[in-house]
């Protein structure tokens, strides 16, 4: 009884001291029903009614700006949710709860997915509301929704829990802000982008085969998105089955990484910046290699 009491009061502690991040979320979410506005005010502006049936019908489908701001909440809320392994007092504090650590990171993971997708259930029905206020709802607006609901989450799944490894990874906000831009970064940058570079220009027996690098952008959140939501002429579930079957096992990967490394942090590692002094040789070896 104790325990559940514990579990229930911990999940409200949790919301309640996080309210700075929830308000900058859904002040976005407030930003992005005024830019879905103003976009269906611009395209009743036109004459022909199945312009603008086309224009509306596209503005459900998944766009770029949502993207941003799914990733961008995702990371608010996975380094406001995890704030407490900087801290000394605060880690003594969870860990000497009277429930067990893959509980205390349930708690954490389902507060943070309950914060993001219930805005965007609410700012999914108020575009359906003003589309069919202006009389231009169909099917096809409804099945763009539910896709942009499906993708918008898929990408806040995967940065989200790329944050949390940068965040368990270290003891210090700013190292895990780093880290992230490494997890998110290294794969489409080096790999993508300055390995053939380099080996283009120094490498004389270096043969650009056409070889297809876009392998490699399924190794970064960012450029998984980027592969989701790019589309040749309008976005079809059709064209992106193999990035969600990427990003979904990515998604399982990374949560039974974040388990394990939660369930063996020490809790004396708070303000260091590697928790994890084994993997030190690596980070060094992806750092350096770039840099250099």
């Amino acid at each position: 009884m104790t325990s559940k009491r514990s579990f229930i009061n911990l999940r409200r502690e949790n919301i309640k001291h996080r309210i700075g991040m929830i308000f900058i979320t859904l002040f976005f979410f407030f930003l992005s029903m005024l830019a879905f506005l103003m976009a269906v005010q611009n395209q009743c502006s036109q004459i022909k009614p199945e312009m603008i049936m086309k224009g509306i019908t596209g503005l459900s489908r998944p766009e770029f700006g949502m993207g941003v701001l799914s990733m961008g909440a995702a990371v608010l809320l996975a380094v406001s949710s995890f704030r407490y392994l900087r801290s000394r007092t605060e880690i003594d504090f969870y860990h000497s709860l009277p429930i067990r650590r893959r509980e205390i990171l349930y708690i954490f993971l389902t507060n943070d997915i309950a914060l993001f997708v219930g805005p965007l259930a609410i700012v999914t029905v108020f575009r359906c509301a003003v589309t069919a206020a202006v009389g231009y709802l169909s099917r096809d607006f409804l099945e763009g929704s539910f896709w942009s609901i499906l993708c918008y989450t898929a990408i806040f799944s995967v940065t989200y829990l790329t944050m949390s490894l940068a965040m368990l990874m270290t003891g210090n906000t700013f190292i895990g802000l780093l880290g992230f831009c490494v997890f998110a970064g290294y794969s489409p940058v080096v790999l993508c982008m300055l390995y053939p570079s380099l080996a283009s220009s120094f490498f004389i027996t270096y043969c650009d085969t056409g070889t297809n690098f876009e392998i490699y952008s399924y190794f970064s959140p960012a450029s998984l998105a980027n592969l989701l939501l790019t589309t040749k002429d309008a976005w079809k579930w059709e064209e992106h089955i193999v990035h969600f079957a990427v990003i979904g096992a990515w998604v399982v990967f990374l949560l039974i990484i974040n388990y394990i490394l939660f369930e063996r942090r020490a809790s004396e590692m708070a303000g260091k910046a590697m928790a994890f002094p084994r993997w030190n040789p690596v980070i060094r070896f992806l750092l350096v290699v770039p840099g250099a």
